[in-house]
């Protein structure tokens, strides 16, 4: 499922709306679709592959947008293996991992990811600096996602 022209623009206007110096301070980097979707396919994260049990995580996810392509591609791996709307939620809800320390970011990640598939209720995008949290043990994570250089 597509992401609304709407939700697009306000994502875009969230991002835009913070001005460099402010963005620079807060560490928000936003990664564009495109780059996403090369990063992507450059891991092999595509439908073409089971993506059943790779849990993706991005630990500073500002408004989604890695997110919102790992759900698209979960949803077009649904759609190929013939998974039901529970299954699929269930895989999203298991398998999509965000942080940010930012509030509105974390919404406008959640906005994005319910737009794409709006079943799961357990969405894993928590309000942490998810790159200083202690990694000793849960999650196991299979794929980190970042926006470059990291």
């Amino acid at each position: 499922m597509a992401i609304s022209g709407a939700l697009k623009e306000q994502v875009g206007w969230y991002e835009a709306a913070l001005p460099l110096k402010e963005r620079r301070s807060r560490g928000h980097f936003s990664t564009p679709p495109r780059l996403v979707e090369h990063i992507l396919d450059v891991c092999c994260y595509t439908a073409a592959h089971d993506l059943t049990q790779i849990r993706v995580l991005d630990p500073a996810c500002g408004s989604g947008n890695f997110l919102a392509g790992v759900a698209s591609r979960l949803v077009s791996f649904g759609t190929r293996t013939n998974l039901s709307q529970e299954e699929l939620a269930t895989l999203i809800s298991r398998n999509v991992w965000g942080f940010d320390p930012d509030p509105v970011s974390c919404f406008l990640a959640e906005m994005q990811l319910r737009a794409i598939h709006p079943f799961p209720t357990d969405l894993h995008i928590h309000q942490a600096d998810g790159l200083a949290l202690p990694w000793d043990g849960e999650p196991c994570i299979d794929l980190f996602l970042a926006n470059p250089p990291y």
